[in-house]
């Protein structure tokens, strides 16, 4: 679960696992088919803790919003262009990402240029129920864990978070089945163009898919296209992190790589 940001001319990469984690794979995997992908910079921001009977969630929200913001105006201090930074996360990054490109836009500060999110965490209690939902079709996926005991929506959202309040809130949860105030959310997106890579057999799949629906209806049909739907037929979580899923995986890569590049 990681947040990364890269740049045309600096490639910046957040990300908790360190550079030789199995986590930032599909990031060097870009950078070996893309021209423009070049270095990467490395954010620990602060991780969010889960919840006990004996301990309060240490780092909720916005705690990791904020170290990514310090993040990207340091980079605009050190002079990189908005438009040639790419925000890209996976997971609970992918989350992350969507999130801090969200504030950024109503801060009415420039966007990056591109935002890349891979299998993100939209949906953080899979609430899309019913026989022919991902969470009960999708059970072996080794991501269903994680979502289906609120393992991240407890950590994320502290104590100071009800649990109703956080499944509602646009912020922790966009590809929630009962959010508020979803409509328009996504409007400030206009100014990024935004993929979205999600597996097939993913258990948080349906969130992706009405994330991805939620962006195309803010865009509006004029600027549907600025949002690229990348699915991996029969792909569990994260797939394009490990060859062993390839080709789709590598295909996948390379189809970043060139949305990245035009």
């Amino acid at each position: 679960m990681c947040f990364r940001k890269l740049t045309k001319a600096f490639r910046l990469k957040f990300d908790t696992g360190g550079p030789d984690s199995i986590s930032t794979n599909w990031v060097h995997r870009i950078r070996a088919k893309s021209s423009v992908v070049d270095r990467a910079f490395m954010l620990d921001y602060r991780l969010a803790s889960v919840v006990t009977h004996t301990q309060a969630s240490r780092n909720p929200f916005p705690a990791a919003l904020i170290d990514c913001l310090s993040a990207y105006f340091y980079l605009i201090g050190l002079g990189f262009s908005p438009e040639n930074i790419i925000v890209t996360g996976d997971s609970a990054g992918g989350n992350l990402a969507l999130t801090l490109t969200r504030h950024l836009s109503t801060m009415g500060v420039a966007l990056p240029g591109h935002l890349v999110v891979l299998s993100p965490a939209a949906d953080l209690t899979l609430s899309h129920n019913g026989p022919e939902s991902s969470g009960v079709r999708n059970t072996t996926d080794f991501s269903h864990p994680w979502f289906a005991p609120d393992i991240m929506l407890d950590a994320i959202r502290g104590l100071a978070l009800s649990r109703e309040d956080a499944i509602a809130s646009m912020w922790l949860n966009p590809g929630g089945s009962v959010v508020r105030g979803a409509t328009g959310w996504f409007s400030g997106f206009k100014a990024t163009k935004t993929m979205i890579l999600a597996g097939g057999a993913e258990a948080s799949f349906d969130g992706m898919w009405v994330l991805r629906d939620r962006i195309w209806a803010d865009l509006g049909e004029n600027e549907k296209e600025r949002c690229v739907w990348l699915e991996g037929k029969d792909m569990p979580h994260n797939w394009p992190n490990s060859p062993v899923f390839d080709p789709q995986g590598e295909d996948a890569i390379k189809k970043i790589a060139k949305f990245i590049e035009n």
